[in-house]
């Protein structure tokens, strides 16, 4: 965690308790206080992973960014502009697994992430543990006891510090991480629901193809679990992906549009995404009219696809999610009464001079 602050730190000094206090890199110095008036509804989390890109980012939107990258000087620069406008900028948090059930361990990590926290001005954390815990075990129990002893640390020095925990498509362990949901609603502000990577694991019957990373029936229904679980709507955000997959295709049959995938296995299932790669919307959307593919639609995903050609001679399939698939989940996010969106990343866009590049950027902001 360190390589996300540790250049920052460079020119502060250790003041009480050993925080470190860096210099206010903003204009006025109010602007190195805490948010005392953050935004409301809908919540709006952002995460970002590229420098400059947050000069474009719609900011009567944005209600909070989630820096997941080294931090310097433009990140600086990102939070005096972010708390300017009352939006709050906030760090990762993450954790080796093994050693949730050590007290001492937990207690550095509050410590440190406490520190950095007061050292960059910045609002509070954003919880993203990705790897299988089982459920009812030490780690599960010592993740709860890491969360909620953060979120007392920070509130401490900030009583609005905000503290999030971003989790799986649906609370039903998937990829081995069957944490405590209901527990770790109660800790955090909300939960953000990474409703993308939905075919991280495959298993039989279902076949090994190319599918939508966020499917609209499949999306909902896992938010829905959150819901059954007890957990209030209002502590639930929708995250949605700003990305889709490239899939290289064993066979294509371009009546189906059917395309077989290599069979990867990931954490005990036989096929899975890893057979394909990670694209950002902007370039999805250059490539397709590189190699003068057509948008399709697939009714029963609820989702855009296209096939091409590529490079390496072989037929290819990319699924990704565009204004129309994105509305419908949004609208039915609004109905379910969730607190608002998340999206990975807010980057992903194509923020550059081209005019129709640009034109599709703002309405990719607008419709949320």
């Amino acid at each position: 965690m360190r390589t996300y602050w540790q250049a920052a730190v460079v020119a502060c000094v250790l003041g009480s308790l050993s925080i470190v206090h860096c210099a206010c890199p903003c204009s006025q110095a109010s602007l190195c206080e805490p948010v005392k008036s953050p935004r409301g509804s809908p919540e709006v989390l952002g995460w970002t992973i590229t420098e400059q890109t947050w000069r474009f980012y719609d900011w009567e939107k944005v209600t909070t960014v989630g820096v997941f990258r080294k931090w310097d000087s433009d990140a600086d620069n990102l939070l005096c502009h972010a708390h300017s406008k009352n939006i709050r900028v906030v760090l990762p948090g993450n954790f080796p697994v093994a050693n949730l059930s050590s007290e001492s361990d937990r207690q550095k990590f509050v410590d440190d992430v406490t520190a950095r926290t007061l050292a960059l001005h910045t609002d509070g954390v954003n919880f993203d543990l990705e790897d299988a815990i089982a459920a009812g075990s030490p780690e599960s129990r010592g993740l709860i006891l890491l969360v909620n002893a953060t979120r007392a640390a920070l509130r401490r020095h900030n009583p609005l510090a905000q503290i999030t925990f971003d989790v799986a498509w649906s609370p039903d362990c998937i990829d081995g991480r069957c944490y405590d949901m209901k527990a770790l609603s109660e800790v955090t502000d909300f939960l953000a629901i990474m409703s993308y990577d939905e075919r991280s694991q495959i298993f039989p019957p279902k076949p090994c193809i190319a599918m939508s990373n966020s499917p609209v029936a499949q999306t909902l229904h896992g938010v829905q679990q959150y819901i059954d679980l007890g957990i209030a709507p209002e502590k639930l955000v929708l995250g949605q992906p700003w990305y889709g997959y490239n899939y290289p295709c064993e066979s294509l049959d371009n009546a189906t549009n059917t395309c077989q995938i290599e069979k990867v296995p990931f954490r005990g299932a036989p096929c899975s995404d890893a057979a394909g790669k990670e694209f950002a919307f902007s370039w999805i959307i250059a490539n397709m009219k590189e190699t003068g593919a057509k948008r399709q639609w697939n009714a029963e995903q609820q989702a855009p696809f296209y096939n091409f050609i590529a490079s390496d001679g072989k037929p290819h399939q990319i699924w990704y999610d565009d204004v129309e698939s994105l509305q419908l989940k949004y609208d039915s996010a609004r109905k379910m009464g969730l607190r608002g969106f998340a999206f990975w990343t807010v980057d992903y866009l194509d923020y550059s001079g081209d005019a129709e590049a640009r034109a599709l950027a703002k309405k990719m902001w607008d419709i949320i």
